[in-house]
């Protein structure tokens, strides 16, 4: 009865929604403030990142492109401000740099927005539990977002 009980109270920790935000003095910096503004200004979106799924030997690929909604626009210059990954993508002697269009494969569309949010500093980020949070510190790791990694970091510690 006792191991049911921990296993059941782990799993509903694991599945409960975290509600995640920046330490304050990184969301009050002049600079993470104006990221926040930039951020929202469409006409800023200058780089569309598609999201497509690894094909395993039980599954097809799976592209999640703009026909099926799921893409994110973003600012090339924001993206290479929050992470040296983003930076050689958009900036390097890559196709994707030419054509503005970077696919990132394996990475949730949504665990990617929450991330970006974090990174630009915005208010309180819902990850899907423990779960969630730990899909949310690999993509920032992934792609060199090392403020986002270590307070995701201290939200499981």
């Amino acid at each position: 009865i006792c191991c049911c009980m921990k296993i059941c109270c782990q799993t509903r920790i694991f599945q409960q929604d975290i509600i995640l935000e920046m330490p304050t003095d990184y969301r009050q910096h002049g600079l993470c403030k104006q990221m926040r503004v930039l951020a929202d200004e469409s006409c800023l979106h200058d780089t569309e990142i598609i999201f497509r799924q690894e094909a395993s030997a039980n599954q097809p690929s799976l592209n999640c492109g703009p026909s099926s909604g799921q893409h994110v626009d973003a600012s090339g210059f924001l993206l290479s401000l929050i992470s040296p990954v983003f930076h050689r993508m958009v900036c390097g002697a890559f196709r994707e740099s030419h054509d503005r269009r970077l696919t990132l494969v394996d990475a949730d569309p949504d665990t990617f927005r929450a991330v970006l949010s974090l990174a630009c500093g915005h208010d309180a980020v819902r990850l899907g539990g423990l779960a969630g949070v730990m899909e949310a510190a690999r993509l920032a790791d992934r792609f060199q977002m090392t403020e986002v990694v270590s307070a995701l970091e201290d939200a499981v510690l």
